[in-house]
């Protein structure tokens, strides 16, 4: 290790861990405005609340004060976030200039930012042998092949297990800061490239005997595409970022930028994206109930879905939804990222 690089240390004095929303801790090291800085880079479009949090760590109070006011997180998981960064600093061969965090509350999945010497990484970190890791690296070392030139992707920078975890670093997008707000049909250049770019189209009789062969089938799905009178059916297969929201993008000119590709799908129905866009707005940022959001998506679905060369018939949408529903309850089961609200989207969209 050169002495540009700092060793991580298990010191309390040398991390602190603040609460910022329920499920959500700021890691971060003492008086280090890289550090500061980095925690924004992980938090470009925060809640109410967390940005109440930055805003106070950003302040000119005393780290101890702001901790208070922000509530401090137990002395269990300031522990065990010391320990998560002694892996990181494993991980990445003691090259760690400054650092910064996210992490829930059992500390068992994180997303940290880290100041190399000669660039900044973000490492996604899991439990030993996570399935996500493995399926987000394979993923994006593909699509880097296919991938529009008008769409940024981060890169695989290392991939493996230190300290027992599980942990992918990437490199970093460095979007603008401020970009408008997105709306979808913005968007929809971005989706049908990437859905060009490397799709076939196929029945559901082959979708479904091609998904049991690779273990990727569950209930739900199987339902939908074994359905009487659908073996003929024809359905057009894509990739899918797999959490298409406005908090993980960024525009800047013509380029879009794309993090966060943990739920990222090989396989998924076409306008899967779309779909989760709607939807997943609805929800978190216009904080609409799970019905009215469902109801709400399939509305704004229908006024994009001649460019999705979709059909805006109800039957046409009401089926896009229930694939949607289908494809992403299967996949989160199988990388064991299920989302808080897919099991009801299933049980109300088929």
């Amino acid at each position: 290790m050169t002495s540009n690089a700092r060793r991580v240390t298990a010191s309390g004095r040398d991390i602190a861990v603040i609460r910022l929303q329920d499920h959500r801790h700021a890691v971060f090291r003492h008086g280090d405005r890289e550090s500061m800085r980095l925690l924004r880079a992980l938090h470009r479009r925060p809640s109410r609340l967390t940005r109440l949090g930055l805003a106070l760590l950003g302040g000119s109070a005393v780290v101890a004060r702001v901790a208070e006011q922000a509530r401090p997180a137990e002395p269990a998981c300031r522990s065990r976030c010391a320990e998560l960064f002694e892996a990181v600093a494993e991980f990445l061969d003691g090259d760690v200039v400054s650092y910064a965090a996210t992490v829930n509350s059992a500390v068992e999945w994180a997303i940290i930012g880290v100041r190399r010497r000669a660039d900044i990484v973000f490492v996604t970190v899991r439990t030993p042998d996570h399935p996500a890791i493995a399926e987000q690296a394979t993923f994006l070392r593909d699509f880097e092949n296919v991938c529009p030139p008008s769409v940024l992707i981060p890169r695989v920078v290392r991939e493996g297990q230190a300290g027992g975890w599980s942990m992918l670093a990437l490199t970093n997008l460095d979007p603008p800061d401020r970009t408008p707000e997105v709306e979808l049909r913005r968007l929809l250049p971005y989706l049908n490239a990437m859905c060009e770019a490397d799709h076939r189209d196929v029945t559901y009789a082959q979708t479904l005997a091609e998904l049991e062969t690779t273990g990727a089938l569950a209930e739900p799905l199987a339902s939908v595409l074994a359905g009487p009178g659908d073996a003929d059916r024809t359905l057009r297969l894509c990739r899918a970022h797999g959490d298409f929201v406005p908090w993980n993008m960024a525009l800047d000119g013509e380029a879009l930028y794309l993090w966060d590709w943990s739920r990222a799908m090989r396989v998924a129905p076409w306008p899967f994206d779309a779909v989760h866009f709607c939807s997943q707005r609805r929800r978190h940022e216009l904080h609409q109930s799970r019905e009215t959001a469902l109801a709400g998506a399939r509305d704004d679905l229908a006024e994009v879905a001649g460019e999705l060369g979709v059909a805006r018939d109800p039957a046409a949408l009401d089926r896009a939804i229930a694939l949607y529903a289908a494809f992403r309850y299967a996949h989160e089961l199988r990388v064991q990222l299920m989302g808080s609200d897919t099991v009801w989207l299933v049980e109300n969209a088929l």
